[in-house]
C-alpha cells in the first residue's frame, strides 16, 4: 500500500453483476490507483454489500472511512445495493444527478449511487441502461461535442444518440450474450475444442459480409454448414460467428444513421471495439475507438462536479 493513496479525496466505484472496480481520485479529479475484484453483485449473499465493500476498502486504503464514494452501474438496480429509479429520456447529466440516491455508510462516509436511464420507443417498448450513461457523459466531455452517435460493445451492446448534450434515445443488442450462448450451448460450437489465440480476420469479415438484418436465425445455421462442407476450418468457426452477430448489429444500426462522414464512436474495451471498427470499415463506414474506462471516469467526474454545484446552490 503506497503513500500515494494518502492523496485520495474520493472514490469511484463501478459495481456490476460479475465484477467490482474502484478508482481512488484526488481532489482535482486525477486517478491515483485502481483495483478490480471478482465480487459482482450476484456473489454478495443476503444483501451484505456494506460488509463486502468494507473488506475490500480496508485491505486497500488505511483511512478509507474518510472518503466519500460515488457509484454507478447495476449496484443501483433491483438486484443491487439500493434500487435507484431510472431517469427517462431525454436525459441530461443534470437530470441524472438530481435523481441520485445518497446515503451514509456504516462508517460515516457519504455514498451516492447514480441512476440509470430508461427509454420508451415509438412502439411504447422500454429499453434500459445502467453504467453506459456515465460513459456517454464522459465521451461528451472527452470529444468536446454535444452531438454524436455511439456504440458501446459488450455483453449487452448499446447504440445511443446524443443531441444537444442530452441522451435522446438508445437501443440494446444482446450480441455478446448471444455469442456466448451459441458458442457454448448449441450445435454451432459443439466439439470445436479450445479457442485458438489468434484472431482470424478473414473468417470474421466473411461473417460480417454474409450477415443479414432480416434473417439472423437462418444465417446462423451457416456456421454449421460452412464447417460441415469445409468452407470454414474448425479454428475459424467462432470468428465467423462473431462476424455474423456483430455484422447483424452494425447493419441494424447504420440503417438509422449516416456515419460515412462523421465517425461512429465505439466506447468500450479496445479488443472488442476494434472488431466493430473492422466491421464498419468493411461496410464503408468510419468510426473511432474511445477507451471505456476512460469515458467512465470522465463521466463520473462530470456527475460529481454537477452534484457539488447543485449542493452549493441549495446552501446558498
Amino acid at each position: 500500500m503506497g503513500d500515494v493513496l494518502n492523496e485520495a479525496a474520493w472514490l469511484i466505484i463501478d459495481w456490476g453483476t460479475t465484477n467490482f472496480r474502484a478508482f481512488a481520485m484526488t481532489e482535482d479529479g486525477r486517478e491515483i490507483e485502481r483495483i478490480e475484484k471478482h465480487i459482482g453483485l450476484l456473489s454478495i449473499a443476503n444483501g451484505q454489500f456494506s460488509e463486502a465493500l468494507k473488506q475490500v476498502l480496508s485491505e486497500w486504503i488505511t483511512d478509507y472511512q474518510r472518503l466519500p464514494i460515488v457509484m454507478a452501474g447495476m449496484v443501483g438496480s433491483q438486484q443491487g445495493w439500493h434500487d435507484v429509479p431510472y431517469v427517462k429520456t431525454p436525459a441530461s447529466f443534470e437530470g441524472i444527478t438530481e435523481k441520485a440516491f445518497s446515503f451514509e455508510l456504516e462508517w460515516g462516509a457519504k455514498a451516492t449511487i447514480y441512476p440509470g436511464i430508461k427509454h420508451k420507443n415509438e412502439q411504447s417498448q422500454f429499453d434500459v441502461m445502467r453504467g453506459e450513461e456515465v460513459q456517454l457523459i464522459g465521451a461528451k466531455a472527452l470529444l468536446g461535442k454535444v452531438n454524436f452517435h455511439a456504440v458501446l460493445p459488450g455483453t449487452h451492446s448499446k447504440y445511443a444518440n446524443v443531441t444537444d448534450g442530452v441522451i435522446q434515445s438508445f437501443s440494446t443488442y444482446m450480441t455478446g450474450e448471444m455469442f456466448s450462448v451459441l458458442s457454448k450451448h448449441t450445435i454451432l460450437g459443439k466439439d470445436l475444442g479450445p479457442s485458438k489465440a489468434q484472431f482470424d480476420s478473414v473468417a470474421f469479415l466473411k461473417g460480417v459480409e454474409e450477415s443479414n438484418v432480416e434473417s439472423l436465425t437462418n444465417q446462423l445455421f451457416l456456421v454449421r454448414t460452412h464447417r460441415l462442407f469445409k468452407q470454414l476450418n474448425n479454428d475459424d468457426v467462432l470468428d465467423y460467428l462473431s462476424g455474423l452477430l456483430i455484422g447483424h448489429e452494425v447493419k441494424s444500426i447504420i440503417g438509422h444513421i449516416n456515419c460515412r462522414k462523421e465517425p461512429l464512436n465505439l466506447i468500450g474495451s479496445y479488443q472488442l471495439s476494434k472488431k466493430y471498427e473492422m466491421a464498419l470499415n468493411a461496410l464503408g463506414f468510419i468510426s473511432q475507438v474511445l477507451d471505456g474506462e476512460e469515458c467512465f471516469i470522465a463521466g463520473m467526474k462530470q456527475l460529481q462536479m454537477e452534484q457539488q454545484h447543485e449542493e452549493m446552490d441549495v446552501l446558498s
